[in-house]
């Protein structure tokens, strides 16, 4: 698998750093699928356990590029990771977009995305926009409020508390600000959803404690066309190599099913 790096400068000066991987036989006279990585809170474009970078070498083998970039903050980019905030994922999801599409390389009609967890809402903001081939989505966050999602209740506890004046919480020695709690409250997930024409595929682990069976079935109700696939014995982040190779094998044939002739 080839590595070709990308950076992306921001109006504020910031730097996104990502990677282009593509087929050791890799020609850029020809065009190839692509396939846009989003990764989801506090993770990078490498992925729990090298996750993506796995992926990445299973697509590439079958002709497909990927691409993958550290949202701000996190991996290799620039930035504050107290500033994070849904708003601010989205914009650099764009920028990354426009990033691919501007590659000679890239087939503009079969450009894909691919997003985990909180990176779904990326994700699925961006398909409702700018209409890609395809949306794959693996244990999609889908209600970004209090109600629905342990973070962000901690954080909107902290935001309504009077007596608190430091509005931030520390986890695991990052430290985000109740800005993120009140920027996620702007946006419908299940609305963007329903804005997107094209395929979907949603997939979830069994034993996901994060993202719950019953969000995922309402996101898929969302959908106009979507398929959802629960892999057993698997969580969250699909640690398991058996567990990964099947995803990444209904990953790479949804693609190449969906792919624009």
């Amino acid at each position: 698998m080839k590595y070709i790096y990308k950076e992306i400068i921001k109006a504020n000066g910031d730097v996104l750093r990502g990677v282009l991987n593509a087929p050791d036989d890799f020609d850029q006279g020809k065009k190839y699928p692509l396939l846009i990585f989003f990764h989801g809170l506090l993770d990078d474009r490498n992925g729990i356990n090298y996750m993506s970078i796995q992926e990445s070498k299973y697509l590439t083998s079958g002709g497909v590029l990927t691409l993958r970039f550290d949202f701000s903050a996190t991996g290799e980019s620039d930035g504050s990771i107290f500033d994070l905030t849904l708003t601010r994922q989205i914009e650099e999801g764009f920028l990354i977009y426009e990033l691919a599409e501007s590659l000679p390389f890239v087939d503009s009609d079969n450009i894909f995305l691919r997003a985990h967890s909180m990176g779904s809402a990326t994700g699925i903001s961006l398909a409702s926009k700018l209409n890609p081939r395809g949306l794959i989505l693996y244990g999609p966050g889908v209600y970004f409020d209090g109600d629905h999602n342990g973070l962000l209740k901690e954080l909107g506890e902290i935001e309504n508390d009077p007596t608190r004046t430091d509005k931030s919480l520390d986890i695991g020695g990052l430290k985000l600000s109740t800005a993120l709690y009140k920027d996620c409250k702007k946006y419908n997930i299940l609305d963007l959803a329903g804005s997107y024409p094209g395929q979907v595929l949603i997939v979830r682990g069994e034993k996901d404690k994060v993202i719950r069976r019953a969000d995922v079935e309402d996101l898929q109700n969302a959908f106009p066309q979507a398929r959802y696939i629960e892999i057993k014995d698997t969580a969250h982040n699909f640690t398991n190599e058996e567990k990964r190779l099947y995803l990444f094998d209904q990953t790479y044939n949804f693609i190449k099913s969906t792919i624009k002739k």
